[in-house]
């Protein structure tokens, strides 16, 4: 992925309060340079003192309104606790024509297809992981079931921290969705986690989700044959790994000659669909 020109870009960070927002404030206090200026959005009626000290070393502001943050802001970017909740920085963002990149996990059908029709009028990009190392293991896991035989077995280990709110995670029901794309959709059962006795269909995919301890985020894909083993994996060393990827992404959203539509990881990172 090459880097887009470093001008300074405007951002509006819904979501500036929680585990990611505050990450936002820490990676960008460490930074040296001045290339985001950060607006955070944070729920009406919530105490923000702990979260303004923390702000206040990145240079950022923390107000409640979020079309009041939208206003000349070159972008958005969206990590929220209520995925529903995806749908009203969405349509406040088309209403600015802002770009808006979502970080939210747990989206049911009903609010995708409103956030699908909306990337019709801004750029929009849904990831539910903004790590560029992530999104290569997906992209590399495409190519390996594509290249293997059906008959190969695949499993699918995520861990992260006991506080995290959904299981599997998005990124887990990402690579179930690459090793579809790679089998060209071909029928498998899924099976998330196993007891009792349940031996091992075939054309079978098992999502194991770990909770414990303050992981940040890690996943492990083995895909395996009577005779070897595959193994493909990413863990996050910490949560600035997801605040640097999510940067880039609002930078690629944010170019004036991006046009309205609906966007992933693999286009930042210059892979195509």
């Amino acid at each position: 992925m090459k880097e887009s020109s470093q001008e300074q870009i405007k951002v509006a960070l819904v979501g500036a309060g929680g585990r990611m927002g505050l990450a936002f404030a820490d990676y960008l206090g460490s930074l040296s340079d001045h290339h985001y200026q950060i607006t955070g959005v944070v729920d009406k009626g919530k105490d923000i003192s702990h979260i303004r000290s923390s702000w206040k070393k990145a240079s950022g502001k923390m107000i409640t309104s979020l079309s009041k943050a939208l206003q000349g802001s070159d972008v958005a970017i969206e990590f929220i606790n209520r995925p529903a909740d995806s749908i009203i920085t969405a349509r406040a963002c088309a209403d600015e024509g802002c770009p808006l990149l979502i970080g939210t996990t747990g989206h049911d059908p009903e609010t995708l297809d409103v956030l699908h029709e909306i990337s019709k009028v801004i750029p929009l990009l849904i990831t539910s992981n903004t790590s560029l190392g992530v999104n290569l293991l997906v992209h590399l896991l495409e190519k390996a079931c594509r290249a293997l035989p059906n008959d190969f077995d695949v499993e699918i280990i995520e861990a992260h921290h006991r506080g995290k709110m959904d299981a599997p995670s998005g990124t887990a029901k990402t690579l179930l969705e690459a090793v579809y794309q790679g089998r060209d959709n071909a029928r498998m059962d899924v099976v998330f986690g196993r007891r009792g006795i349940c031996p091992r269909e075939s054309m079978e995919v098992g999502i194991h989700a770990l909770r414990l301890g303050k992981i940040t985020g890690e996943h492990t894909v083995r895909i395996c044959s009577d005779l070897e083993e595959i193994t493909l994996g990413h863990r996050a060393a910490d949560r600035a790994v997801f605040v640097d990827g999510a940067l880039k992404a609002a930078r690629f959203l944010a170019s004036s000659e991006r046009e309205p539509g609906l966007y992933t990881m693999s286009h930042v990172l210059g892979l195509g669909d």
